[in-house]
């Protein structure tokens, strides 16, 4: 029956959830702020008049800060505060050149053979590539249920979300891609409560990795077990040179899901994609700051915000405020 124009229920607004990635972040207000920065910076790229809507609405977007449960200590913002203006001035596609390219090849050489032969993890000779692989592994092992807690955390995060009812946008940085998967996983098969995740996107992730594949929550089930439901479609990013993301073409690692129409898609961006992340320390195509500010990520969620709640007419610059970065 149609209903009359004027009594129409307005459309909830949707919600954003992200997930980090490993390693001390931030104090979370700070962190959360900037990460903010970075979203709207790519979705600005993308389009303007979904840009000034969201910058208006900062509700929307939610920190699923678990890392102060992992590390005892956070890092100070003041730096990252000055790259990520660097990082926003960047014109879109800036990258690392071939030269930190070929390096960071090596560098995935290295991730190939602690995927392949975990127990190497030790003997890695390059400190990031060790402390990534170790970190991880002290995730999966769960020490003092350590892992447990993250996910209840992020758990929650998302339960607050889903209270405004409207659509639910979860993105996973890194390992925080593998922690929210994990969290879907069990809220269907520990909780019996799926959550309809209308869009879930992974940036930088290693899902794709045996190192995780066997190791990830629902790893050991069958194969209607092994997978989280509730995600209606999925969008994996991985930015060139980013040698956390190896195997990165989901939507071949996880086609069971579809077959299984667990999920109505899976897709992969992974060839072109620039992240301009650089700091001090040179080039860092993983960090979660550029892949938000990134084109491609921004016309993802540009499109996803597009087909949920907005409005017909967006207001135009200068009439919206945000959340900005501290002086």
């Amino acid at each position: 029956m149609l209903t009359d124009s004027s009594q129409a229920s307005v459309p909830a607004t949707p919600r954003i959830v992200f997930v980090p990635g490993q390693n001390p972040k931030p104090e979370p207000g700070v962190h959360r702020r900037l990460l903010w920065r970075c979203l709207l910076e790519g979705v600005r790229r993308a389009d303007e008049n979904i840009y000034h809507w969201i910058r208006a609405q900062p509700e929307i977007f939610a920190l699923a800060d678990w890392n102060a449960l992992f590390y005892p200590n956070q890092i100070a913002a003041v730096d990252t505060q000055a790259t990520i203006e660097e990082l926003l001035r960047a014109e879109d596609g800036a990258g690392p050149g071939d030269e930190v390219l070929r390096e960071r090849r090596r560098m995935t050489l290295m991730f190939i053979m602690g995927d392949m032969f975990p127990f190497l993890a030790q003997r890695i000779p390059d400190p990031q590539i060790k402390n990534t692989m170790m970190e991880a592994l002290r995730y999966f092992e769960n020490h003092g249920r350590q892992a447990d807690r993250v996910r209840a955390h992020v758990r929650q995060t998302v339960l607050q979300a889903l209270q405004s009812k409207g659509p639910l946008l979860v993105i996973g940085h890194s390992l925080g891609s593998v922690v929210s998967f994990d969290m879907l996983w069990e809220s269907t098969h520990l909780y019996a409560d799926p959550w309809d995740v209308d869009l879930f996107m992974s940036l930088g992730s290693p899902l794709g990795t045996h190192f995780v594949r066997s190791r990830r929550l629902g790893a050991g089930h069958g194969k209607v077990g092994r997978y989280p439901e509730g995600i209606r479609r999925w969008v994996n990013i991985a930015a060139d040179g980013d040698c956390i993301a190896l195997n990165r073409q989901m939507s071949e690692d996880y086609s069971s899901m579809l077959e299984l129409d667990l999920t109505k898609g899976i897709s992969d961006h992974t060839n072109g994609v620039q992240n301009a992340f650089r700091d001090k320390d040179g080039w860092n195509p993983h960090r979660s700051y550029g892949y938000l500010a990134n084109l491609v990520t921004g016309t993802e969620i540009a499109n996803w915000l597009r087909g949920h709640a907005m409005p017909a007419e967006a207001p135009g610059p200068g009439s919206a405020i945000g959340i900005e970065l501290e002086d």
